[in-house]
């Protein structure tokens, strides 16, 4: 088996083959011979294919006459994506479309054509978590709306009297039949808005001496709101409470600090202080990881951190300077994280370039460059292991692996003469859809057979 493994490099040393695809091959191989688990495959497959991403020479989407401001993807299929603009407006299109003719992928629809869409340029867009039937708009126009996919309407519109810098509601909360939705208000408030009863619930008083930049629902507490905010400070809170927020992220909080309170007393996190901040400018962007045990955060100070959302504590992983030069204090910048990979990447904007960092040890994996102006947002998809980029310079790009080696190679060896890369590719992302159906209709089946 060991020997076998071994023998790849000597084998496709005729072959001229690139070090992704080598490495390809012998996750492939190793996966085959049991070295290594299926979910562990998977990984280091997603991890291959994403450091060879690039600009897609195959699949594009039309150049619109304004910037764009937000990109969101469904979370049902991670198929439809949604991208508003500055004009107020937005349009949706579909990422499973095959474009082998290097044609632009269909736009589904536009609300330019609608007389509903916002006055001023939209902040935000976001599926609804559970169904992509449903999606919100919030923008610099002061209102928050609901959308009916179907019909392409306003169902409900709310008036904050404010500007909308951002809004979010949570994939958690979705599963507990709440739907509280968090809106980041430019008096530096966070209102909240219960889509059950149509209606504004209660506010929480911020950020006093800024804007609210951004609001994000923790991944996998439904009553843990993060919110960050221009005068440098991201705050913890727990709904449920009345009290002040939980936790301020200070930066100068690190894990020493942790260490020495502990000595001294059993608390490891003391009160929050007025004069704690997360960035020595406005925090600019806010993300928190997929598991959610961690938050990523970017400041106008052009650093990048990482926070533990647990203890609240700074990781000190180093990103390096974050080229920000262009950005406006108020803009809050859309960060992304990849995931399913052995090494998980943050994806942030500067200026005209994308950067990928792993976001456990702070090394640059990527650059990619090809947009003209700014990047103001950037999404990862789970499904096309694709990432789709929103500028100033009115284009949305499609960045991708269009390595045919790794598609079209089969192993020259007579233990796997039956095997091929092509067919497993084929069929990894159909076994993980396919997966919870078979399950669910796992009796369904027994009954037809019998």
């Amino acid at each position: 088996m060991f020997s076998s493994l071994k023998s790849i490099g000597k084998n496709d040393k005729q072959r001229s083959l690139g070090d992704g695809t080598k490495s390809f091959i012998k996750n492939f191989y190793a996966k085959d011979l049991g070295l290594i688990s299926s979910k562990s495959f998977i990984q280091n497959s997603n991890t291959i294919i994403l450091n060879q991403i690039k600009l897609s020479k195959t699949r594009s989407i039309k150049s619109q006459p304004h910037s764009i401001t937000w990109l969101n993807l469904d979370n049902v299929e991670s198929r439809f994506l949604l991208a508003a603009k500055s004009d107020g407006n937005f349009v949706c299109v579909d990422t499973f479309q095959n474009c082998s003719t290097k044609e632009n992928l269909k736009i589904l629809f536009d609300s330019s054509s609608s007389r509903n869409g916002h006055v001023h340029s939209i902040s935000c867009v976001q599926w609804y978590p559970i169904d992509s039937g449903m999606f919100f708009t919030s923008g610099m126009d002061q209102k928050f709306k609901v959308w009916d996919t179907n019909t392409l309407s306003v169902v409900d519109e709310y008036n904050l009297k404010q500007k909308i810098y951002s809004h979010h509601t949570s994939m958690s909360m979705a599963n507990t039949n709440k739907t509280l939705i968090a809106l980041a208000l430019d008096n530096g408030q966070v209102r909240f808005i219960d889509l059950n009863c149509g209606s504004f619930t209660h506010t929480l008083k911020a950020h006093n001496h800024g804007h609210c930049v951004s609001v994000q629902w923790s991944p996998i507490d439904p009553n843990i709101l993060t919110s960050a905010g221009s005068d440098g400070r991201i705050l913890l809170w727990d709904i449920r409470s009345s009290k002040s927020c939980l936790n301020c992220l200070d930066l100068e909080k690190t894990i020493n600090y942790r260490i020495s309170k502990a000595v001294k007393s059993k608390n490891t996190i003391s009160a929050v202080s007025s004069k704690a901040v997360s960035h020595t400018g406005p925090v600019i962007g806010l993300s928190y990881t997929n598991d959610g045990n961690h938050i990523i955060s970017l400041g106008k100070d052009n650093a990048l951190r990482l926070w533990n959302s647990n203890s609240g504590l700074n990781t000190l992983v180093n990103y390096g300077k974050i080229a920000l030069n262009s950005v406006v204090a108020e803009t809050c910048l859309q960060l992304s994280c990849t995931e399913m990979c052995s090494s998980n990447y943050v994806l942030v904007p500067s200026g005209p370039n994308l950067l990928g960092f792993d976001i456990m040890n702070g090394d640059l994996k990527y650059n990619l460059k090809g947009h003209f102006d700014s990047i103001n947002c950037s999404v990862y998809n789970p499904a096309l292991k694709e990432i789709y980029t929103g500028s100033k310079d009115k284009n949305v790009l499609i960045w991708r692996s269009e390595n045919e080696e790794i598609i079209k190679y089969k192993p020259n060896t007579s233990t796997h003469s039956g095997s091929s890369l092509s067919t497993l590719l084929a069929n990894m992302g159909r076994s993980e859809q396919n997966q919870t159906t078979d399950s669910n209709n796992r009796d369904s089946w027994s009954d037809d057979e019998n």
